[in-house]
């Protein structure tokens, strides 16, 4: 009868063991699960800012490429005879030869 009784208790205790055991890991992995999520969450935001950012600098590219654009097309008409004759008349004051000036008296 002892020996029985002593079985019981050993797996009773082995029983307790066998519970608080599970208990602590589901406890560790209650707690990994949630540092997990609030390091989820934070990487989320991150992404959503660095998304955003992506898309002001692909804005602000297509904007620069616009104006490079232009700059190469006011490049080209810098080089024309209309604009040589368009300089010459604003700073100069220069015309041409069959051109007639009316001045206007005050």
């Amino acid at each position: 009868m002892e020996k029985r009784a002593r079985r019981k208790k050993t797996a009773y205790r082995k029983r307790l063991q066998n519970r608080f055991s599970m208990f602590l890991v589901a406890m560790i992995v209650l707690v990994l699960v949630v540092v997990v999520g609030i390091g989820s969450y934070g990487l989320v935001q991150e992404r959503n800012a660095l998304l955003e950012q992506v898309a002001e600098n692909e804005a602000a590219i297509q904007k620069e490429e616009q104006r490079a654009e232009e700059l190469e097309e006011y490049e080209k008409y810098t080089h024309t005879r209309q604009y040589y004759e368009e300089v010459a008349k604003e700073r100069l004051g220069l015309v041409n030869e069959d051109e007639i000036i009316f001045v206007q008296e005050d």
